[in-house]
């Protein structure tokens, strides 16, 4: 979707953990935990009925395409984006 607003992903100097915001908003997380699991939140958004805000994945990439996937459902139910 050509007009959709970005995620910025940062990763936190110290831990491995990424986060995803837009301007100063937070949307959501990827952490690596400590038995070396993969998962993900999205806590910035309320996304429940629309999307699935959190689960464990296999890669930091494919935490981060969950929590874009649920931001863009979201976008699109509160009109930011383009139908």
């Amino acid at each position: 979707m050509a007009n959709e607003p970005k995620l910025r992903w940062e990763k936190h100097p110290i831990s491995p953990y990424w986060t995803a915001r837009l301007g100063h908003i937070h949307i959501g997380d990827v952490c690596i935990r400590r038995d070396g699991t993969i998962g993900y939140t999205v806590t910035g958004i309320h996304v429940k009925w629309i999307a699935k805000g959190y689960g464990d994945v296999k890669s930091v990439s494919s935490g981060k395409r969950a929590v874009e996937r649920a931001w863009r459902a979201w976008a699109e139910k509160a009109g930011l984006v383009g139908v």
